[in-house]
């Protein structure tokens, strides 16, 4: 088992029946404060340098994103998902937005042939501001 594998069950453990009481009750707006406050810590963190801060505000915002989906596997957001859908969803939003590096000739070509805003503004993430 891997420790992404570890903390994905110990997620799902506390907030199992005879986990912990308070992350059982928690929902995905009772969170958004800790995912705030979290995300600030490890920009704090960033702009300290400090690897050993970075390393666990990292683990801190990870964890928000695995609470967030294992409430969702139980449905909490209508159809369930949960982190693999997540993972999944990245890796295919991160291959469309690089198809210099992803696609197939025809797109490798349109791709040397054009900038990223003449790509129907699509553009890479590499060379784009987009954030989602």
């Amino acid at each position: 088992m891997s420790n992404l594998d570890d903390l994905l069950a110990t997620a799902h453990k506390l907030r199992a029946p005879g986990g912990c009481p308070w992350d059982a009750e928690q929902t995905h707006e009772s969170l958004v404060q800790y995912l705030i406050e979290e995300t600030y810590e490890l920009v704090d963190a960033i702009e300290s340098g400090n690897r050993d801060e970075i390393l666990e505000e990292l683990g801190d915002v990870l964890y928000q994103v695995v609470f967030h989906s294992d409430l969702a596997a139980t449905g909490s957001l209508g159809e369930p998902f949960d982190i693999q859908d997540v993972a999944a969803k990245m890796s295919q939003k991160m291959i469309s937005r690089h198809p210099h590096v992803f696609g197939d000739e025809a797109q490798l070509a349109e791709f040397a042939a054009s900038t990223p805003a003449a790509i129907g503004g699509r553009g890479c993430f590499c060379t784009s501001t987009q954030s989602s």
